[in-house]
C-alpha cells in the first residue's frame, strides 16, 4: 500500500524559531525574527506503506553564537502525548528532545549540521540523530538543497537504523513565498526506499 501524507505548519511565533527550508531535514540555526510570520504547507508521498499517526510538538530555538560565517543554536523541544494508545501509539506520555545546530557560510552556499537526542516514551527506545545539509544558491531566484542524516531505530528489537540522502530545489517566487520539491532516498531498510516531498512557505511580517 503506497502512503501519502500531507502537513499544514503554522509558526506563528515571535523571534522564537523557524524550521530549515523545506524540503530539508536539516534544521539551520537561524530565527524568524521579532513579529515575523511562517506558514507552510508540506506534503510527501512515499513508496512505503503502514499506519501513521502525525504527532504535535512545541519546539523553540536560541541563536546563541554568530561570528563571522559561522553560528551555532540549540533547540528543546516536547512531543506531546497526542498518540492513540488503543492503536498502538504511544503510552499517552510525552517525550523530550534538544538539537544542537551549526552554521558555516562559504560564499553563495551554506553548510548546516544537526546533533540530536531524544529521550523517549517508555516502550521505545532513546534516540540520537544526526545530519548535514548544504544549500547553494544557482540564481537569484532558484537554491539547490542536498541532505544526508540518520537517527536510531526506536524499535528496541531492532538494529538496523534509518539513513537517508535528499536532493531537492527551491524556487523563491517573490521575497514573501517559496515552492520546493525534493526526493529521498533510503539507504537501509528501515528508511522508505524512497519519498517525494513538495512544499510551499509563505512568509509575512515586519521584514517581508
Amino acid at each position: 500500500m503506497r502512503n501519502i501524507a500531507f502537513a499544514i505548519i503554522a509558526v506563528l511565533v515571535f523571534s522564537i524559531t523557524a524550521s530549515a527550508s523545506h524540503p530539508l531535514i536539516t534544521d539551520d540555526p537561524d530565527t524568524l525574527g521579532m513579529g515575523n510570520y511562517q506558514v507552510e504547507v508540506t506534503g510527501e508521498y512515499s513508496a512505503e506503506g503502514g499506519d501513521r499517526e502525525t504527532e504535535a510538538g512545541i519546539e523553540l530555538k536560541w541563536k546563541f553564537y554568530e561570528h563571522n560565517e559561522y553560528s551555532l543554536a540549540i533547540k528543546p523541544g516536547v512531543t506531546l502525548a497526542t498518540g492513540d494508545e488503543d492503536k498502538g501509539f504511544g503510552e499517552g506520555k510525552p517525550a523530550y528532545s534538544v538539537v544542537i545546530i551549526g552554521a558555516k557560510a562559504i560564499g553563495e552556499a551554506e553548510i548546516y549540521m544537526n546533533i540530536g537526542y531524544v529521550i523517549n516514551r517508555i516502550e521505545l527506545r532513546d534516540m540520537w540523530n544526526y545530519s548535514l545539509a548544504g544549500i547553494y544558491g544557482i540564481s537569484e531566484h532558484l537554491t539547490l538543497v542536498v541532505n544526508a542524516g540518520g537517527e536510531t531505530n526506536p524499535d528496541m528489537a531492532s538494529n538496523d537504523h534509518p539513513l537517508f540522502i535528499l536532493g531537492g530545489l527551491i524556487y523563491s517566487l517573490s521575497r514573501s513565498l517559496d515552492i520546493d520539491a525534493g526526493i529521498k532516498a533510503g539507504l537501509t531498510e528501515a528508511e522508505n526506499d524512497y519519498s517525494f516531498l513538495a512544499g510551499m512557505t509563505l512568509k509575512f511580517g515586519r521584514t517581508q
